[in-house]
């Protein structure tokens, strides 16, 4: 069963994190991004395999990845189940020569507000490769990934997450 990102039960999953940094997705590696975007190096190394499962014509598009903890005292395990300040969740989507794949419109920032669903193709092109990388993807938000945080740990029946609350 798949938890909601603010179920409670998230955060008792231990979280053992692996000291991985994050990196700046937009210098560090041969992925797209719609601005800076910084994540852990794990979550990037699985990302850079998935754009390998892509069809030739599409590409990631990372648009979100590591947000601050928002704690002044931050520490592995202080952001609860918050995913974005681990550095191992992600929103993206695919994109064509021609722009977006998912719809004629890019993603928010950060995914707030209303997103137009993808077309089924991309969504199930999406689901392939980065499953097939290792990352686990919320039902209720498409463009959401996860890999090493509770969530993640979750869905995949991990004993334990790899990523917690990272200040930087």
């Amino acid at each position: 069963m798949i938890l909601p990102l603010t179920e409670p039960r998230l955060a008792l999953i231990p979280v053992r994190d692996n000291g991985e940094v994050l990196v700046d997705v937009s210098t560090a590696a041969p992925l797209r991004t719609a601005g800076a975007a910084r994540l852990r190096s794990g979550l990037v190394d699985r990302l850079v395999t998935a754009q390998t499962l892509l069809p030739r014509h599409a590409r990631l598009l990372i648009v979100d990845g590591h947000r601050p903890c928002p704690h002044p005292d931050c520490a592995p395990d202080r952001c609860g189940t918050a995913p974005h300040p681990t550095g191992g969740a992600v929103d993206l989507t695919l994109v064509n020569p021609n722009g977006p794949a998912h719809s004629g419109t890019p993603l928010p920032a950060c995914c707030t507000g209303p997103v137009p669903p993808p077309h089924e193709d991309t969504r199930r092109v999406l689901s392939t490769a980065l499953g097939a990388a290792g990352l686990a993807n919320h039902p209720a938000q498409w463009w959401h990934w996860s890999y090493g945080d509770r969530f993640w740990a979750s869905a995949t029946n991990a004993p334990h997450a790899r990523y917690g609350c990272s200040a930087l």
